[in-house]
């Protein structure tokens, strides 16, 4: 009797793992953008900066999205070649930035937010 019992416990154990494992989501743009803007808060940009900051990062999220959905979605997937798209989508958004923040802000940006966002997604918490 005990061993039924187990075998049903670790059987409902296993359905819920796999559900969960289904569930996954990743971050929409929206998202992302959202909690890059919280981070890039201790800048203290001003309100026409932040408008065009927050165009900057929906913009690099929303091609990064692409990037990934065409990966995921290809016969062959090249993962190389993806990261290397998503490698100059960064580039290209940090150009942006350092054009729309002065030297201390985009400093304090490198130094201190985009290794956090960099962080995040190499812990698997996006697209």
């Amino acid at each position: 009797m005990k061993r039924i019992i187990l075998c049903v416990c670790f059987l409902i154990g296993m359905a819920q793992w796999g559900t969960a494992q289904e569930q996954r989501r990743f971050k929409s743009a929206d998202e992302r953008t959202t909690d890059a803007m919280a981070q890039m808060q201790t800048l203290k940009l001003d309100d026409s900066a932040t408008l065009k900051v927050t165009a900057v990062f929906k913009d690099f999220y929303t091609r990064q999205q692409e990037v990934m959905r065409t990966y995921r979605n290809a016969e062959n997937p090249n993962r190389e070649a993806a990261l290397e798209s998503i490698r100059k989508l960064g580039e290209e958004r940090d150009g942006k930035l350092q054009t729309l923040l002065n030297a201390d802000q985009y400093k304090k940006y490198l130094s201190d937010i985009q290794p956090q966002l960099s962080m995040r997604r190499n812990r698997g918490g996006g697209s």
